[in-house]
């Protein structure tokens, strides 16, 4: 019986993946240095660390990379302006609203920094558990930040479903024994299946009806 749902926050609550692409890719830029920006797409959900060291298309110093990141955040929160509620996606505050009504405990499970977190919750609602790149020595597809978020909200694996839109998100969560809903929004279904979505739905709103089936 499903007692718990956890949520990715990029690409499945907030549409927000097209702008963190353009402020890594602007922060690589302003440092001098060429970025692969499909490597970048493909590794979101990953720490921006781990994906600036990643998608550089040459070898960098940790220190280089820090600066990178700290600099692609204030890119991104630029971008935001003053409106952080126009990237939440449709349908997102009244799912989590209905799923509450349901008895669920909803947690949020996320490769993003807090201040990111912090600057779209009150659009979204509150969790019963938050759980943000910080929090974590390891970053999706490892399953540390599911199980982190599994244990805060005080159940079993088994009772938990996540519900993720990336192929790192969604070998973490199998991985940390719950079920996923993947929203084929960032990757193509094909490349979710692989990756061992147990359902893949078109829109954030058809998660509803998933969980209702569940049980």
């Amino acid at each position: 019986m499903i007692k718990a749902v956890i949520f990715d926050l990029d690409g499945v609550l907030i549409d927000s993946v097209d702008l963190h692409c353009k402020a890594f890719m602007q922060a690589f830029r302003e440092f001098g240095i060429k970025g692969d920006r499909k490597r970048v797409k493909e590794m979101l959900g990953e720490s921006a660390l781990q994906i600036i060291k990643k998608s550089a298309l040459r070898d960098l110093t940790n220190e280089e990379a820090i600066a990178i990141r700290d600099r692609k955040t204030e890119i991104y929160q630029s971008l935001l302006g003053e409106n952080p509620g126009k990237v939440v996606a449709p349908g997102a505050r009244e799912l989590l609203e209905k799923l509450k009504k349901m008895g669920l405990k909803i947690g949020l499970a996320t490769g993003t920094r807090k201040t990111n977190v912090d600057n779209v919750l009150p659009f979204i609602g509150r969790f019963d558990a938050i759980v943000a790149v910080e929090d974590v020595k390891r970053s999706k597809p490892d399953p540390e930040i599911y199980t982190k978020a599994i244990e805060k909200l005080g159940v079993k694996p088994t009772q938990a479903v996540v519900v993720e839109d990336a192929v790192y998100g969604v070998l973490a969560g199998k991985r940390a024994g719950a079920k996923v809903i993947a929203i084929e929004r960032t990757f193509p279904r094909e490349r979710l299946a692989e990756a061992g979505a147990d359902f893949i739905v078109k829109e954030l709103v058809d998660v509803l009806e998933i969980v209702k089936g569940m049980g």
